[in-house]
């Protein structure tokens, strides 16, 4: 234990202390610089807003990564899959907005792919707006298509897009522990 000047009132405090006895200025001690030869306070390091402000950066765990890449494939999936059904004919998403869905769910696994190697936030930002798109999109789809016919003439893929889309964009926000 060293005695030191405080930086508000410069009277002798510990080194040790929490706050100053004197003036009540709080002291902490993993900011403080002392020369413990001559028992002096070199100086207060500030602290750096930057690092106390973000949250570390943490790779995602395997269920987020899993979550990101099977939704991508779900709406792969449900791009190929009849979005009308006339009869015993099927109109599949891939002669409608089908050609968009499937760029958006490759980019989708790739993207949750590349989350895995990296720590950083950018690839699920991406995932997460990329796999909303497709959301869209399905929705989008689905109100066009039952303007003109009813109900039982809709066909799975609209469906299938719409829930891969949900499962990638809530693998961005599944926490980890």
């Amino acid at each position: 234990m060293a005695l030191i000047a405080c930086p508000e009132c410069g009277q002798n405090i510990s080194s040790e202390a929490v706050t100053c006895p004197h003036c009540g200025m709080p002291i902490d001690p993993r900011r403080t610089k002392v020369d413990y030869v001559t028992g002096e306070v070199i100086g207060i390091q500030p602290r750096p807003a930057a690092h106390a402000a973000r949250r570390p950066l943490r790779y995602p765990s395997p269920a987020r990564v899993a979550m990101m890449v099977g939704g991508g494939l779900l709406v792969i999936l449900g791009s190929f899959m009849p979005w009308v059904r006339r009869g015993p004919l099927s109109v599949s998403g891939m002669q409608s907005n089908g050609r968009i869905t499937v760029v958006i769910g490759l980019l989708v696994v790739i993207l949750g792919l590349a989350s895995r190697l990296s720590p950083s936030r950018f690839p699920r930002v991406l995932v997460a707006i990329a796999a909303s798109l497709a959301i869209v999109i399905a929705g989008v789809e689905n109100s066009r298509l039952r303007e003109g016919l009813p109900d039982n003439l809709i066909g799975a893929g609209v469906g299938t897009v719409f829930v891969g889309g949900i499962l990638a964009v809530g693998g961005t926000f599944l926490r980890d522990r």
